[in-house]
């Protein structure tokens, strides 16, 4: 359970470098943090998106503000599943040591399964990815994060495919399908 803020490096360093301009969302169950930060030195369309995880450091992204059609937007997602063999080839000058750090490390990641995850308009509700054999996996969205906008993340099994990423009103009602 994310009960507290990441405590790596990356983590600090981002939030310093990109403060939050409203609060940080935390989703547990992922787990997953994310804020919307501005540069300080950055004008209005300066807003990015930052996401943290333990394990993985901390990204930030700057997005285009959403068009009148879009109620949610998606800006990123975990990178690939590596199996040890894969990490091996990635790094072919690492000492044992190193490479058993790395493939600990990856196992770490794999574990998440995928994640995807962006940012929404105050009137989205839910976010659920429906898989290409129909099933539904629900998401979490966490709303009024800052400049306006939620963000949300799901989560699915590493071996899923996704079809669709429908989002929802108040009401249940797609406002939204990618």
């Amino acid at each position: 359970m994310a009960k507290t803020e990441p405590s790596g490096a990356g983590f600090k360093k981002l939030k310093k470098k990109y403060p939050p301009i409203g609060k940080i969302a935390s989703i547990p169950e992922i787990p997953i943090w994310m804020w919307l930060g501005r540069q300080s030195t950055a004008g209005a369309e300066g807003v990015v998106l930052c996401d943290a995880w333990d394990s993985r450091g901390a990204t930030c992204a700057g997005f285009p503000p959403l068009n009148a059609k879009e109620f949610a937007r998606s800006q990123g997602f975990t990178s690939g599943i590596l199996d040890a063999k894969q990490v091996r080839a990635l790094h072919p000058d690492a000492t044992a040591e190193q490479l058993r750090r790395l493939i600990d490390e990856q196992e770490r990641v794999n574990a998440l399964g995928k994640i995807f995850f962006g940012i929404a308009r105050a009137e989205v509700h839910g976010i659920t990815a429906v898989t290409t054999d129909g099933r539904e996996i629900t998401g979490s969205v966490v709303r009024s994060v800052g400049a306006g906008l939620g963000v949300w993340a799901v989560k699915f099994p590493s071996d899923v495919t996704t079809a669709a990423l429908v989002f929802t009103g108040a009401n249940g009602k797609t406002l939204q399908r990618i």
